[in-house]
């Protein structure tokens, strides 16, 4: 499988954001301070998915 890094970059600063909001919501809906990171994101095929969720 090719991978595109650039692609990997994007994909990485969206799911930051993404949890970033994530976390804004939730503690908005609780009332308690949160704090997110993300520390890595994996690659995997469609094969490779539909393989581990069988």
């Amino acid at each position: 499988m090719r991978v595109d890094v650039r692609a990997l970059g994007a994909c990485n600063r969206l799911s930051e954001r993404g949890a970033k909001q994530a976390a804004g919501a939730l503690s908005e809906l609780t009332g308690t301070d949160l704090a997110v990171e993300v520390t890595g994101a994996s690659v995997a095929s469609g094969e490779d998915l539909a393989e581990a969720f069988a």
